[in-house]
C-alpha cells in the first residue's frame, strides 16, 4: 500500500505501440495504488479507444505465462488484473512490460517504466505527453474519409455543372 514513511508510489511510464504502428505513444504518471485493470482503462482512454475487448499484461513477453501474465479472467485468482495493483508487480525503473488489447486486432503496447517516485498523497493518473492520434477501428476512419471525398466530388460537380465524370 504505502512505501516507507507513508508515501505513495508514483510511476512515470511511457506506453508505445509496437509492430507496424510505431510512433504513437503516451507518457503519464500513475499511482501504484491503481489496479492493472485501471491501468488498462487509462491507457485506452489516453488513446481514445473503446474498452470493449479483452486484454493481458505480461512481464516477460509471454501473455500465457503462469508466473508473469495478468488477465481479466486469469485462472489463478492472484493473477486477475482487477485485483492486483501496479505496486504489487515490484516494477523497477527502466523495466519494460507488455500490454495486449483486443486479441483480434492485436493492439500491442510496450510500457516503459521511466521513473519511480514517492508522493505524500495518492493522486489521479495524468497524461504528460501525447504523440500521434489513432483510430481504433480504422475501417470507420476510411469510411469517414471516403464520405468527405464524395461530398467534395458532388460539390465540384454541382459548382461546375458537370453531368458525368
Amino acid at each position: 500500500m504505502l512505501k516507507g514513511n507513508n508515501k505513495f508510489i508514483s510511476y512515470r511510464m511511457k506506453v508505445s505501440l509496437l509492430g507496424n504502428r510505431r510512433g504513437y505513444n503516451r507518457t503519464f504518471l500513475i499511482s501504484g495504488e491503481r489496479t492493472l485493470d485501471e491501468l488498462s482503462e487509462f491507457i485506452l482512454d489516453s488513446f481514445d479507444f473503446d474498452n470493449d475487448h479483452l486484454y493481458a499484461f505480461t512481464l516477460d513477453k509471454d501473455y500465457f505465462s503462469e508466473e508473469n501474465s495478468y488477465h481479466l479472467d486469469h485462472e489463478y485468482e492472484e493473477k486477475k488484473s482487477t485485483d492486483i495493483s501496479i505496486k504489487n508487480l515490484n516494477l523497477t525503473e527502466k523495466q519494460r512490460i507488455r500490454y495486449l488489447f483486443d486479441w483480434g486486432d492485436h493492439w500491442e503496447f510496450e510500457i516503459f517504466v521511466q521513473k519511480i517516485e514517492y508522493k505524500d498523497e495518492d493522486f489521479e493518473a495524468e497524461v504528460l505527453k501525447s504523440v500521434g492520434e489513432l483510430e481504433q477501428y480504422w475501417i470507420w476512419f476510411l469510411l469517414k474519409k471516403l464520405m468527405k471525398i464524395s461530398i467534395f466530388y458532388f460539390k465540384i460537380k454541382k459548382f461546375f455543372k458537370i453531368k458525368k465524370i
